[in-house]
């Protein structure tokens, strides 16, 4: 399916993806799987405790966290240089200043940079406070026991990750790395594994925050990607925020 071996139905997922989605978020039988920016989010989420309690105790189908998920979430989240932290805000709230000071034909975009310095600190602000890491680690500790987790073989795809690059095929090929594609493999073998084990489901559905055009458009997923999918399980694919996730719960 990845290097297109297997036929995959594209054009009728594609006019599966430029249909209206759905009003309801159903989570009966679905398989969920946090990307790198939900994995973090979830733990500052203002209905985390709600969320985890789905998952780990309510929610049937264990959540999928893909290896690449795992060692994104240290490497660009908890090892974050604390003093180069301190020089960005300095800038950023040079930034501020400057753009307090704009007026007349640029007022719009004073407004717009101070919304940008301000939604970096609301994002970030969570590396100020040191609890945040005993909050992570407690969730962690939860989700460990209700969750699966997998690597594909880095090297036996890594000839992929750079062709379907090139031919511009999803996930990632809005970024530099590969680093998407290889979250996007994990997730596809913990949904053919969980499988296997004999768990039943009847959607796959990725949690991310992640607004790049290479995972979804119009909140529906990429059509490559939701027939790859379709190709491997013969189910739905869908991608939601963590707050469609949050109030598909809550209902």
């Amino acid at each position: 399916v990845i290097d297109r071996g297997a036929n995959i139905d594209a054009l009728s997922a594609l006019g599966h993806s430029l249909r209206k989605p759905d009003g309801e978020r159903k989570i009966e039988k679905a398989a969920f799987c946090l990307d790198t920016n939900a994995f973090l989010h979830i733990f500052r989420h203002k209905k985390k405790d709600d969320v985890i309690d789905f998952l780990t105790q309510a929610h049937d189908v264990p959540l999928i966290v893909a290896g690449q998920t795992i060692q994104e979430f240290w490497n660009n989240i908890l090892t974050v240089n604390q003093a180069k932290l301190k020089v960005l805000r300095k800038n950023l709230d040079e930034v501020r200043s400057i753009a307090n000071q704009l007026d007349g034909d640029l007022s719009d975009l004073s407004a717009n940079l101070i919304a940008g310095v301000d939604q970096f600190d609301d994002e970030y602000d969570f590396f100020k406070d040191e609890k945040y890491l005993d909050i992570a680690s407690s969730l962690i500790e939860s989700l460990s026991s209700s969750s699966v987790s997998y690597y594909v073989p880095r090297l036996r795809f890594a000839g992929y990750a750079e062709l379907r690059k090139k031919t511009k095929t999803p996930p990632g090929f809005k970024d530099d790395g590969h680093g998407d594609f290889y979250v996007w493999l994990d997730f596809l073998l913990g949904l053919k594994a969980t499988k296997r084990n004999g768990v039943a489901f009847d959607k796959a559905v990725l949690v991310t925050n992640d607004k790049k055009k290479d995972w979804s458009l119009f909140r529906q997923p990429h059509p490559i990607l939701y027939a790859e999918v379709w190709s491997l399980l013969g189910i739905p694919f869908e991608i939601w925020s963590l707050d469609e996730l949050a109030e598909a719960i809550a209902k």
